[in-house]
């Protein structure tokens, strides 16, 4: 990893730009993984084909350097240079399409750099390009002009599985034929994604590299990078790391942990914190935003639906996060959410970082993607849009150390700075908790005042607001004391931060997270509460009774506001949803139609669609369509309910229409799996291609037991016995986790297996399983069709079950001629 040499540049992200020795002198980290490389380099025989190498990892975490490191090495080898010659393509090859215009980029590096050995190569090229270029007839006159030289060649190519997404199936095979076969080219790529092709055993590549994984740098590599950073950075630094070495080394942990281990991540904060405003690595920094943007939307675009909100929750936060506070902050299902995050950490999103009980945490495993993200996404003025430096300073600096370079930071805004640098140092010194509340002031003031002075008012409204910071020991006060198990009644110090912030803000806190909050608590809140504000009281302790189940003693609390104020939406909403079930459809009616002028003067469309899905559980489907299209007309999207509506009306085709339209502009996972058993309902055989594609998508968005039993039977209406197979092997491994609530739909898959005359793995899975005495209808029926093989079993049968597996019986005979 190249550093910060201020005499030749700062040169943090672009290793292929630096000059030879620069790389050389501040190569310090991922040395392991050069040795291994290089010594095969250095081994090559120029007779045979050699090993290929893939190195893996997220942007930032060396791949670039590693790669150039090991070309300047292979050029400035005495014994290698004269015969095996490197060939470095820049980190982004736009011109290369094709197979042919790799080789066409190959035989410009070539002429270029070696012109007396290779002068013409490109006209040679050219000459027998034509219309239609053909890829074997460049290699081949790329081969024999290496072989009369004598040469060999190997390609440092970066970005490797970008530039494969070029070349069709047909050109990566003949690639990997060239590889396999011919000794003038060895490859060594690297790559920020996982290369689906080394995975696919169809594909051409399959386990074709050998793969270097550079994970985050581990507790020594980290401490050789800082060294070297802060041996560039002045003696004030290097004795700052010396004292941290000798008396505190968990610190380099927690820098380690902070980055991610990611090189790129830790060499910006190091530098950031050295520059205060100058601002020279912020515009870098800033640079390599712009230039990352486009990749970067590009793979949260690349996100499922349900995936986005969660990646979202999780960079905004900055530090790890467990999977229910995920829930909280993207009001997703818990069982959605624990799916998607195990996705997400295979394709290389996010990371798990393990804990002493069951509730593991979760962070952004690209450090650097996070700082792009909260840049790009954060909020203007939320502390958590800086934090990544926050707790870089704090790592970093201890006692009076983050108060000398906050000085110092003040004594830069004398001269000239860097605006947008001035702005995120003093937001981050701002949100620190180890500075003064007068240091914070004098901070916020001077810089409030350079930067208006200096032409950036609209810059100056982004300074973080250090009430809202100190605000936040007083919330954080309640937080810890309602989720803590101390007795309910309120300390002296709760009482003190409960009386200085606002109701609004008492009012967040218990409601926020109130899952998470002890209901005893949260009624001693709302009873401290209600002398300031009625409303609110009750509503907290009406929701705590809703929680608890409570439903008549939540009544009553929603009821005493109505009281007050009747047309309270909030109560008018709660007691329709206490009504509901309990199935009091008119009273549910009643409660809303209490608020009606307010609910529809502030949310009309919602309004409609309430009423709507109400008249729907009560069985009123004329009504409910009114109010649904009512809400639609009011621009409320209801198209999902339409379809549901038009299900339970047996109007399967207008259902089909409504969830299509639905998912045009949605891609909700159950809307998905709904849809398709409309298909298979219909039983159409025309439709079953359709009901298949709409039912793996259900399951890639929503892996759950629901639509992973749609999706089996939708395989075996399209006959695919095998991928069914394996489908409901997989789900009957749950078996410990599969419930009586569960049985009903396992039952209709032994159904469907059985219809299509599948007995002997019916069989296998009921003794693999021992499901005998939890599904004996489903055991006889089984023993019935397989009489021949059981004479006796079926004998065993109790009178009391004949009727019921008769009825088995029936329907394996009914699916077996509609879904044949």
């Amino acid at each position: 990893m190249q550093l910060d040499d201020y005499k030749e540049g700062v040169k943090l992200y672009n290793a292929q730009n630096a000059s030879d020795q620069f790389i050389k002198t501040h190569f310090v980290i991922r040395l392991k993984e050069y040795k291994k490389i290089w010594c095969a380099i250095a081994s090559t025989n120029k007779e045979v084909p050699e090993q290929n190498y893939l190195i893996q990892g997220v942007r930032g975490a060396g791949k670039t350097t590693l790669l150039r490191r090991l070309a300047i090495e292979l050029a400035h080898s005495d014994a290698l240079n004269t015969w095996l010659l490197p060939v470095t393509f820049k980190e982004e090859e736009y011109g290369i399409s094709s197979l042919f215009t790799l080789w066409e980029r190959v035989a410009e590096e070539l002429e270029e750099h070696y012109h007396d050995q290779f002068a013409g190569l490109l006209d040679g090229l050219d000459a027998i390009a034509g219309q239609d270029p053909d890829p074997k007839a460049a290699i081949q006159l790329l081969s024999e002009r290496l072989k009369k030289q004598d040469k060999r060649v190997v390609l440092f190519i970066d970005n490797l599985v970008e530039l494969f997404e070029n070349f069709n199936r047909k050109e990566t095979e003949i690639l990997r034929e060239v590889l396999t076969t011919n000794p003038y080219f060895r490859l060594i790529g690297g790559s920020a994604v996982s290369l689906e092709a080394f995975y696919d055993n169809q594909a051409p590549f399959y386990q074709f590299f050998e793969v270097i994984n550079l994970a985050g740098l581990d507790k020594p590599d980290t401490e050789a990078l800082l060294r070297a950073l802060a041996s560039h950075s002045g003696e004030r630094e290097e004795q700052r790391l010396l004292a941290i070495l000798e008396q505190e080394p968990q610190r380099i942990e927690s820098i380690r942990r902070l980055t991610g281990g990611i090189p790129r991540t830790l060499v910006i904060l190091f530098n950031i914190l050295m520059e205060g405003a100058n601002g020279q690595t912020y515009a870098l920094l800033e640079e390599t935003i712009d230039r990352t943007t486009p990749l970067y939307k590009h793979r949260m675009d690349d996100l499922a639906p349900q995936q986005k909100p969660i990646v979202n929750a999780i960079a905004l936060h900055w530090d790890a996060i467990s999977a229910k506070e995920i829930a909280e902050k993207t009001r997703l299902p818990s069982k959605n959410i624990s799916a998607q995050l195990s996705q997400l950490e295979k394709n290389w999103v996010i990371e798990k970082i393990k804990t002493d009980g069951k509730n593991n945490l979760y962070r952004i495993k690209e450090r650097f993607f996070n700082i792009w993200y909260l840049m790009r996404y954060g909020r203007r003025r939320d502390k958590n849009r800086v934090l990544w430096l926050t707790r870089f300073m704090e790592v970093w600096c201890v006692g009076d150390e983050l108060k000398h370079r906050s000085q110092s930071f003040l004594a830069q805004l004398t001269g000239p700075c860097h605006p947008q640098a001035t702005l995120t140092f003093a937001n981050a010194l701002l949100c620190s908790d180890q500075l003064e509340h007068t240091d914070k002031q004098q901070i916020l003031e001077q810089t409030q005042r350079y930067l208006s002075s200096a032409g950036h008012t609209a810059l100056s409204k982004e300074l973080i607001d250090i009430t809202d910071v100190e605000g936040d020991k007083n919330k954080q006060i309640l937080i810890e004391w309602l989720r803590s198990d101390e007795p309910a009644d309120m300390t002296e110090a709760v009482k003190n931060a409960f009386n200085a912030i606002s109701v609004e803000d008492i009012w967040l806190i218990a409601m926020a997270k109130e899952k998470e909050n002890k209901p005893n608590k949260l009624l001693t809140f709302a009873e401290a509460l209600q002398e300031r504000s009625p409303i609110n009281a009750l509503t907290i302790k009406g929701f705590i009774y809703f929680r608890l189940g409570k439903n008549t003693d939540a009544e009553v609390a929603f009821k005493q506001i109505t009281d007050i104020e009747p047309e309270n939406t909030t109560a008018a909403i709660i007691l329709a949803s206490i009504y509901r079930k309990s199935a009091q459809w008119d009273k549910a009616i009643a409660a809303l139609q209490a608020a009606q002028s307010e609910l529809e003067s502030r949310h009309t469309g919602y309004y409609h669609r309430v009423l709507g899905e109400i008249y729907l559980e009560g069985g009123e489907y004329d009504l409910s369509e009114q109010y649904f299209l009512s809400a639609q007309g009011a621009g409320e999207p209801v198209l999902d309910m339409l379809g549901c509506l038009n299900v339970f009306k047996a109007n399967l085709s207008q259902a089909i229409d409504y969830f299509e339209q639905y998912l045009s502009n949605n891609g909700d996972s159950v809307v998905y799996s709904t849809l398709t058993l409309c298909y298979y309902y219909q039983a159409d055989p025309i439709n079953k291609s359709a009901a298949l594609q709409y039912a793996k998508l259900g399951v890639e968005n929503n892996p759950s037991l629901e639509s992973t039993a749609v999706l089996i039977q939708v395989m075996l209406w399209n006959n695919l016995f095998q991928d069914a197979t394996q489908a409901m092997d997989a789900l009957l491994s749950q078996n410990d986790g599969l419930d009586s609530a569960d049985e009903s739909l396992l039952t209709d898959l032994f159904v469907a297996f059985l219809a299509k005359g599948q007995t002997n793995l019916v069989e296998r899975w009921f003794e693999q399983c021992e499901l005998k005495e939890r599904f004996k209808p489903i055991y006889y029926a089984l023993m019935t069709l397989m009489q021949d093989k059981y004479p006796n079993e079926v004998l065993k049968m109790g009178e009391e079950l004949k009727e019921t597996v008769d009825e088995v019986l029936t329907r394996i005979e009914d699916w077996s001629v509609k879904y044949a």
